[in-house]
């Protein structure tokens, strides 16, 4: 369910002056788009999947 918020977060760098910035605009900075999502879902959640069933059919085996 927290795929996408962990991952936007994980690829966030950290500032020393975060509470010094002014506000960021939400329809301008965007930091999930497309190409995390396609990530996040496309590939790491295809090697996951594959993962479970591989481990599944193993221990079935």
């Amino acid at each position: 369910m927290d795929m996408v918020p962990a991952t936007s977060l994980a690829y966030e760098l950290a500032r020393s002056d975060i509470m010094k910035r002014q506000l960021k605009n939400p329809k301008m900075d965007k930091r999930v788009n497309k190409q995390l999502i396609s990530m996040a879902y496309g590939q790491i959640g295809m090697i996951q999947a594959l993962g479970v069933l591989f481990t599944y059919f193993v221990i079935l085996g």
